[in-house]
């Protein structure tokens, strides 16, 4: 999955129809037995799921499941809502996919079928015309380039939106959607960014206090975590960012929904991303400048200096088979290793700067099939070798990751134990990197260091070099030890991040 460019989801294609409203019935199929009520909220309970999770394939199957519809108009209307809602987030999820799926016009064009089903059988419901609005927007969008249909289209929508705000104004749903019409409207028209927080954060004090009136499972009442993931993204790309802002908003989302993929893997990522590019020295700055000139330690002497300008190794980008070398298992002892990471059955890891997949293979089969390992590398190279070694040695919990030089990209709060395998010297930003991996850990999660002391350009980083970055990007050391090498030229730290 790919986040083409970080601003698909939800935000832009809402606002371009935003800012410028004799349905169909279905034929109940006489041969079929319509699903009872508790089946009916079983698969509305999946199809959220699928949602937060990404899985297009399901949302298809579970929509097609939601059949017959029921005889009973109330019960009927909210089938049918939730038939739309599943094609509609498969297509805001499609949107997210590289290359982008070639059915989103169907699933959106389906979507408002059922929609607009929905309200012929309940006008006074709300729900499915917000979602028959946004639908349409999506369609106009991917429409851009037919201003008839475009038209056509906005014809529906229009209509649709403004009986819901004269409804339900404060619906935090319509909320959540009406808000990126806000954030791309001039102020003359009432918009701006500051009007879009507005209404995010006036859609989450409604959620919150829409919960405790919430009685039955078959009217919606998610948007909580949606609102979340806007502010979020909202705090991130306004234009002076408040990028502490966005990474709480959307570590509030995860804690709501802690496998939503978009905002786990791909929202969070963009959020670490522009952390880290603000910590580095921006080119031809005075702190840049000072870098390059003899007399520049003195700017870094003080205990918060950064320290991501010393020497660093090369990244290896040689033939991989160097580190599968017989006996390397005894010689680092790394089952000893994985015993003081915590590594066993259903855990999960990350190995950074995989190389080989040496490490990864084994510890995949030490948390076996309940247990994921991320496999983190910056050259493709490896990814690829890892990604065929895990189908060949059928390991089917492994999960690569092409990371970026200074972020591991590990999904959040997703990881009990970190290893960095003779990778340490290599990485250019430690301290950076160190600090993205904050978000990715468990609490109580273990990161290990392996690696040799050196001057840091020659394959090798001073143990205390190590500790010193480490407590800089908020870890404490836990546990120091010489065994991996019988030289003792070797060393293993060990570090949990700080109590906040």
């Amino acid at each position: 999955m790919s986040a083409r460019n970080g601003r698909v989801l939800l935000f832009v294609l809402v606002s371009f129809v935003l800012s410028v409203a004799t349905p169909e019935l279905y034929a109940t199929d006489k041969t079929r037995l319509a699903p009872s009520r508790e089946s009916i909220i079983h698969i509305v309970t999946q199809i959220q799921r699928a949602d937060y999770e990404g899985d297009r394939p399901a949302l298809k199957r579970l929509h097609d499941e939601l059949t017959p519809i029921p005889e009973d108009n109330k019960l009927a209307a909210r089938v049918l809502y939730w038939r739309g809602f599943a094609l509609w987030r498969r297509a805001i999820n499609g949107f997210n996919e590289t290359p982008t799926p070639n059915d989103l016009d169907a699933d959106l064009t389906q979507a408002v079928t059922d929609f607009k089903d929905s309200i012929a059988r309940d006008p006074s419901f709300v729900e499915p015309k917000i979602g028959a609005g946004s639908s349409l927007g999506y369609l106009m969008f991917l429409s851009k380039k037919d201003p008839t249909r475009i038209q056509e289209l906005f014809q529906q929508s229009s209509p649709l939106l403004k009986e819901a705000m004269a409804a339900a104004p404060d619906n935090p749903r319509l909320l959540w959607v009406l808000g990126p019409m806000r954030w791309s409207s001039p102020p003359e028209r009432g918009g701006g960014q500051d009007k879009a927080f507005e209404l995010y954060n006036k859609g989450l004090e409604a959620v919150r206090n829409q919960k405790r009136g919430v009685v039955d499972p078959l009217d919606p009442s998610w948007g909580e975590p949606e609102l979340l993931m806007s502010l979020a993204w909202s705090n991130l790309n306004r234009t002076t960012p408040d990028l502490n802002a966005a990474e709480k908003d959307a570590q509030s989302a995860l804690e709501l929904v802690p496998y939503w993929h978009y905002v786990r893997d791909i929202l969070m990522p963009q959020i670490r991303a522009a952390q880290a590019k603000a910590e580095l020295p921006v080119a031809g700055s005075a702190y840049a400048q000072t870098q390059n000139q003899p007399n520049a330690k003195a700017a870094q002497d003080g205990p918060e200096a950064p320290s991501t300008q010393r020497k660093t190794s090369t990244p290896y980008s040689g033939d991989l088979s160097i580190f599968e070398t017989p006996g390397r298992d005894e010689r680092l002892q790394i089952n000893r290793v994985m015993d003081m990471l915590g590594i066993e059955p259903g855990k999960n890891v990350a190995d950074i700067g995989a190389g080989s997949g040496w490490f990864t293979v084994r510890a995949a089969r030490r948390v076996t099939v309940s247990g994921t390992v991320y496999a983190v590398d910056i050259n493709p190279e490896a990814i690829h070798s890892i990604d065929q070694r895990s189908k060949k040695e059928r390991l089917r919990n492994i999960k690569t990751i092409l990371s970026k030089p200074d972020d591991p990209e590990v999904p959040a709060v997703s990881v009990d134990a970190v290893l960095l395998l003779k990778t340490y010297h290599e990485v250019a930003h430690p301290v950076v990197l160190l600090r993205n991996l904050h978000a990715s850990l468990k609490p109580g999660a273990k990161i290990g260091i392996i690696d040799r002391n050196g001057n840091g350009e020659n394959h090798g980083v001073s143990k205390e070099v190590v500790v010193r970055e480490a407590a800089q990007a908020g870890y404490e050391l836990r546990d120091s030890q010489d065994f991996v090498k019988a030289d003792g030229m070797d060393y293993f730290l060990i570090f949990t991040a700080k109590p906040e």
